[in-house]
C-alpha cells in the first residue's frame, strides 16, 4: 500500500511541479515580472491579464492595448518569454504524458492513443499561440497596431483557448485516473 501511494503522490505531483517550475525559471530567466508589472499599469484589471491565460480569447484592440504598455524591456522580455515557451510545453507534456500512462498501467490496462491526444491538442496549440504571438509581437513593434493581423490574432486567440482548456481537460483526466487508482488500492487491500 505504501509503495501505491507514493505513486499516486508522484503522479499528482508531477505535472504541477514541473509546470510550475518551467514557468518560474522562464519568468526568471525573462526578467517576465517586468513585463507584468508594466502591464498593472493599464487601468482596467480585464487588460492586465496575460494573453496566454485569456479564457475568452483576445482581439486585435486587446492586443494592442496589452502591448501598448510595453517599453523597449519588456518587449525584450516578453520576446525570450514567448521563445523559451516554445519549449516549455515539451517539458509539461511529458510530465502530464508520464503521469496519465503510469496511472493506466497501476490500472493494469495498456497504454492507448486517445490517452496522448489531450496531451498532443495542448502541445500544438501552445506552440501555435506562442509563434502567432512571436510574429504578431515583432510587427506591432515596427508599426504599431497597423503591423497586427486580425486574422492571425484570431488563430493564436483561439489557440490560447484551445491550449487553456486541453490542458486543464487533461488535469481533470488524470484526476479521475488517479482516483480510480485510489479506489482499486482500497478493494485490493
Amino acid at each position: 500500500m505504501r509503495t501505491i501511494i507514493v505513486k499516486i503522490i508522484i503522479m499528482f505531483l508531477l505535472p504541477i511541479v514541473v509546470f510550475a517550475a518551467g514557468y518560474l525559471i522562464m519568468t526568471k530567466i525573462c526578467d517576465h515580472d517586468y513585463v507584468l508589472q508594466r502591464v498593472q499599469r493599464l487601468p482596467d484589471t480585464r487588460d492586465q491579464k496575460p494573453l496566454n491565460r485569456r479564457w475568452y480569447g483576445y482581439d486585435v484592440q486587446a492586443v494592442n492595448l496589452y502591448w501598448s504598455a510595453f517599453d523597449e524591456t519588456a518587449h525584450r522580455c516578453e520576446k525570450c518569454f514567448l521563445k523559451l515557451d516554445l519549449a516549455f510545453p515539451v517539458f509539461y507534456g511529458a510530465a502530464f504524458l508520464a503521469s496519465l500512462l503510469m496511472a493506466r498501467g497501476i490500472l493494469g490496462k495498456p497504454p492507448r492513443a486517445w490517452l496522448m491526444a489531450p496531451v498532443a491538442v495542448t502541445v500544438v496549440a501552445d506552440w501555435t499561440e506562442n509563434l502567432i504571438q512571436l510574429g504578431q509581437l515583432q510587427a506591432f513593434f515596427e508599426h504599431g497596431v497597423n503591423g497586427l493581423q486580425q486574422t492571425w490574432i484570431q488563430v493564436a486567440s483561439t489557440a490560447t483557448v484551445i491550449k487553456l482548456a486541453f490542458f486543464y481537460g487533461t488535469g481533470v483526466l488524470l484526476l479521475g485516473l488517479i482516483a480510480r487508482v485510489i479506489i482499486q488500492a482500497r478493494r485490493s487491500s
